[in-house]
């Protein structure tokens, strides 16, 4: 069987880069009811949260060579992990750690296009330079994920042309790689 139950001090780990990225007890908050399964994909580990109730359905997965289950939560290589877009819309409803961005610059983010000062309607002065954050429209829809170039607090000192936050991924790109 390729799929199988996270070893715990793996998740330990990866917890540890979710709660640093996103905010403390974050991934407590999105595994509850869930158990985290990996699925090796080459030199990387998918993981994924499944319901505590398809543990006792493991035996008769021995037959299947398992791509995705559950909740996709992302993939680590070793070092990092990278948080993938549908556990960053569940990660989206308990943390602090976003940005929210106007409409006009909400399109051009979701073409790979990364945050300029002049874009920013809402931070959390608390957010740090290097701290990942959740990108959010107007409208509050998660559109992605970016890497914060600044420290929050000193946005007001920026010219609005200059730059706040590197796209990571966001949801174009599915399109941009697939179409």
């Amino acid at each position: 069987m390729n799929a199988k139950l996270v070893e715990p001090d793996l998740w330990r780990e990866i917890s540890q880069i979710i709660d640093r990225d996103f905010g403390q007890d974050i991934t407590r908050k999105i595994s509850i009811g869930f158990a985290p399964f990996e699925i090796p994909r080459g030199k990387n580990i998918a993981m994924y949260l499944v319901p505590m109730s398809w543990i006792d359905l493991m035996d008769n997965w021995n037959a299947f060579s398992i791509q995705s289950m559950g909740l996709w939560l992302g993939d680590y290589d070793g070092t990092d992990f990278k948080i993938s877009l549908l556990a960053a819309q569940k990660i989206a409803e308990d943390t602090s750690a976003y940005i929210i961005i106007s409409s006009h610059s909400a399109e051009a983010f979701t073409y790979g296009r990364s945050i300029l000062k002049e874009s920013v309607i809402e931070l959390n002065e608390q957010l740090t330079r290097g701290q990942k954050v959740i990108v959010f429209n107007e409208e509050h829809e998660c559109l992605g994920i970016a890497l914060l170039s600044i420290d929050a607090n000193k946005l007001n000192r920026l010219g609005p042309d200059k730059l706040v936050a590197k796209n990571l991924v966001d949801i174009g790109w599915y399109i941009r790689r697939l179409g």
